[in-house]
């Protein structure tokens, strides 16, 4: 089989500080995928323990000691509106009659998709220094 990582173009990347860097775009990329999925059991400790790096106080401050702690922060609390979210959703319609197993399926889809969502964009800022295509 073909390697799935295909190397489309490269991308202009902004410069920081003294530092100018490319970012490669890969398509399919394997080891990338690979390398997501391996940062799953760190994220989800994250997601457990909410607010363990950076107080909710200091968190909507515009200064922080540790953007990428504060960054991984947001995504936790994205994550858990999200999941609060899906749960009001689900009750609503549970309340208004509709299918228990299609409202437990749409509950477990946007649950799902919020986590994703949130550890995909934590590891694209923090883990890949804010170039998850690199």
């Amino acid at each position: 089989a073909s390697t799935t990582t295909t190397a489309l173009r490269k991308l202009p990347r902004s410069s920081v500080g003294n530092m100018t860097t490319t970012c490669t775009f890969h398509c399919m990329n394997v080891k990338l995928a690979q390398e997501w999925l391996r940062t799953c059991d760190e994220y989800a400790k994250y997601v457990q323990k909410p607010f363990s790096s950076v107080a909710p106080s200091q968190i909507w401050k515009c200064h922080q000691a540790n953007w990428g702690d504060a960054y991984k922060e947001w995504g936790v609390l994205q994550f858990w509106v999200g999941l609060i979210v899906a749960s009001v959703i689900a009750v609503v319609r549970v309340s208004d009659g509709k299918d228990v197993i299609k409202v437990a399926t749409d509950l477990s889809i946007r649950v799902l998709v919020a986590y994703v969502l949130a550890h995909f964009s934590w590891f694209a800022v923090v883990k890949k220094k804010g170039c998850f295509c690199c």
